[in-house]
């Protein structure tokens, strides 16, 4: 089969364009900004990496989220009064009355039990919902890691994903969690 005149040129022409879309597509590929965080960014690597340039309202409540969530969620069995201490200081008195309860009735007993440590790392958060100016409901993105040395076995890692609603309320001049619910 021979080619006609006029696709003679038609060709080249088409294996020109292949190979600058190639080289492009390439140049692209190689200049292109690397979407992890980078290393020096206060938060990167294992620990939390949450944007905190927030345009609009609640942007503070957020701020304060994204540090309380790692202090509530986050445990060490050899001083599980010290950990809920911390937490508490973080919430309303109605809240820290109910997370008490909570922690005492289900992680308490098994981070003794597995002698567990609990890390949490807020990995995004965001504002759901400015109810007015002095409270604001935020979704967080965590991570927990929870190590446990059993007596007789050895030791294990388990992370779970999650996803938190935190409504925060401002008092006087500081931002306390109210409540925190999982989605």
């Amino acid at each position: 089969m021979r080619l006609r005149p006029a696709s003679r040129r038609v060709v080249p022409v088409l294996i020109v364009l292949v190979l600058l879309g190639s080289a492009l597509s390439l140049v692209l590929a190689l200049t292109r900004p690397d979407p992890r965080p980078p290393a020096d960014l206060p938060g990167a690597g294992s620990g939390p990496y949450v944007e905190t340039r927030l345009a609009g309202g609640g942007g503070p409540a957020v701020e304060t989220m994204v540090r309380v969530l790692p202090v509530a969620l986050g445990y060490d069995y050899q001083d599980l009064d010290g950990s809920l201490a911390d937490a508490r200081t973080l919430m309303t008195d109605g809240f820290a009355k109910a997370f008490t309860r909570s922690f005492n009735t289900s992680a308490r007993p098994l981070a003794r039990k597995q002698r567990a440590v609990a890390d949490a790392r807020v990995r995004g958060a965001g504002v759901v919902r400015v109810i007015d100016e002095a409270a604001v409901v935020a979704l967080a993105y965590v991570d927990q890691v929870v190590t446990s040395h059993p007596k007789r076995s050895e030791k294990s890692e388990v992370i779970t994903r999650s996803r938190v609603l935190v409504r925060l309320v401002l008092e006087g001049e500081t931002w306390l969690v109210s409540n925190i619910s999982p989605v």
